[in-house]
């Protein structure tokens, strides 16, 4: 039940991403932008599709699926699948590396007033809120003097703005590549268990940098919390109850395994 509740959950929040994304997108796209742009603005919704794939197919590995379920057609499939949602992540984590990279090099703007870029359909933007810059607003919108323009060209922030926004894409990756070494991770237990290994050196290894892995995303919550950002601290937190229903799965077979390892000693004992 508390399984259900939490994918459940993450289907809701998955809804709530794409929203907020197009409304951000409102802002970073334009008519000119290219396919690799929509593709950046909506890094999170393609993420998370890729994320709800895996899962799903973790699901089916390690709690719903019989070792007899698995047929040769039916791995290939699958494995077919979580390729293409490998593509996707690795998308996720060159869009990081890249917006990581672009707001290192931003350079600020020619001198200027914010208000020269009145009422022409560019948003002021500071920790991720996007707001129209209009006669009325443009001589109140700035916390520093130097602008800089980011995105498709659509948005301004100044020099508080872009720190906090270089500080936030370093976040980003970090995060991206924890979920990614989270993922890793129970694929390589997957296998161990697939080849009837329920215990080892290599299991600890793996546990430990599990817990390594889901201690920076915790601390990634606490980031977003302190800046304000409540949707994306739920949202981690979700995924992470997610994530742990699968390693309480696993967990489950190990237990299984052990017991059915000491029913056939015990068998073999006592036909002895």
């Amino acid at each position: 039940m508390i399984k259900l509740l939490v994918y459940s959950l993450l289907v809701i929040n998955y809804g709530l991403y794409i929203v907020g994304e197009w409304q951000v997108a409102q802002h970073t796209l334009s008519a000119s932008s290219g396919l690799l742009d929509w593709a950046a603005s909506f890094k999170t919704s393609i993420d998370e599709t890729a994320w709800f794939v895996l899962l799903i197919i973790f699901e089916l590995e390690t709690y719903v699926l019989s070792d007899h379920a698995f047929t040769p057609a039916r791995v290939r499939a699958m494995n077919i699948v979580r390729a293409v949602c490998y593509l996707f992540l690795a998308h996720t984590i060159y869009v990081n590396a890249a917006a990581v990279i672009e707001l290192a090099d931003e350079q600020p703007l020619q001198a200027m007033h914010l208000c020269e870029r009145a009422d022409k359909d560019i948003a002021y933007v500071y920790n991720e809120q996007y707001v129209e810059i209009n006669s009325d607003n443009c001589n109140n919108l700035l916390i520093g003097t130097e602008l800089y323009q980011l995105g498709d060209r659509k948005s301004i922030t100044d020099k508080p703005g872009l720190a906090l926004a270089q500080y936030m894409s370093w976040l980003d990756l970090f995060e991206s590549l924890s979920w990614i070494g989270v993922m890793l991770v129970i694929e390589l237990v997957v296998g161990l268990q697939n080849k009837g290994i329920s215990s080892g050196k290599r299991l600890r290894v793996l546990n430990t940098a599990s817990i390594l892995f889901y201690t920076v995303l915790w601390v990634a919550i606490g980031h977003w919390i302190y800046l304000g950002h409540y949707m994306y601290a739920w949202d981690e937190f979700v995924w992470i109850a997610g994530f742990i229903a699968i390693e309480m799965n696993m967990a489950d077979w190990r237990k299984d395994m052990k017991q059915q390892g000491a029913t056939e000693s015990d068998h073999s004992v006592s036909n002895a």
